[in-house]
């Protein structure tokens, strides 16, 4: 749906978004790499279906062979401990599969969020988070909600600290909603874009409460997670 603010009008006018990612009509998308959704550290990468595996690859040289994944992906809210508010964030649906997905976030399934809805504040709260480490988990960028309501390739639930939990580390089948948000840059840092439109990057290292504040938008936390990684 932002494909027409990027430049890329051709693309989405081809694309249906009433059939599914996999149908005979858009199929072809997948084979798309787009630069905006490409780290440059990382460099482009998707899964090649005559490897059958995930690799870095190269502009869509792929002859249809590489479904090519996004680096930056929604974020649908926090799950575990609410270090700030008290308690534990609300469960995620459905309480099992793959994670569940969280509903306390900007970018949760059929969302609609406005910006009166973050009651925390636009500026403490991330809605788009970087996912361009090493972490080999299926994500082309044309995917967005299974059928089965359980996994979820375009947004993750926020879960663990950065660049610790992906599908080298975990079953991708049991966790693949809950995988690690990180990045292949020096030191683990990780981009993220805020409710203001702000883009900042959040230390590798910063405390998993911290990022869980910063995934929900009216848990009343309103933590400034800048400010608080650096203090």
């Amino acid at each position: 749906l932002i494909l027409n603010y990027m430049e890329t009008d051709t693309l989405h006018d081809m694309i249906d978004i009433n059939q599914g990612h996999d149908s005979a009509r858009n199929m072809f998308a997948r084979y798309e790499q787009i630069p905006v959704f490409t780290c440059t550290t990382r460099g482009p990468e998707g899964y090649s279906v005559s490897a059958a595996k995930i690799v870095l690859a190269s502009g869509n040289s792929s002859n249809g062979d590489i479904y090519f994944f996004s680096h930056y992906l929604g974020i649908m809210g926090a799950k575990g401990q609410n270090e700030f508010g008290g308690g534990m964030y609300p469960a995620a649906q459905p309480p099992s599969g793959k994670g569940g997905y969280c509903k306390n976030g900007v970018l949760h399934l059929d969302s609609a969020v406005k910006i009166r809805d973050i009651t925390d504040g636009t500026t403490h709260t991330v809605m788009v988070g970087e996912h361009s480490w090493d972490s080999n988990v299926y994500r082309p960028w044309t995917i967005g909600m299974g059928s089965s309501l359980t996994s979820c390739a375009g947004s993750k639930n926020m879960t663990y600290i950065l660049n610790s939990v992906g599908n080298n580390a975990v079953g991708q089948n049991d966790l693949y909603n809950d995988v690690s948000f990180g990045s292949s840059h020096s030191g683990g840092g990780t981009h993220f874009l805020f409710a203001d439109g702000s883009t900042h990057l959040i230390q590798g290292d910063v405390a998993l409460g911290l990022l869980l504040a910063a995934a929900s938008m009216n848990e009343s936390e309103p933590v400034d997670i800048i400010k608080q990684q650096n203090d």
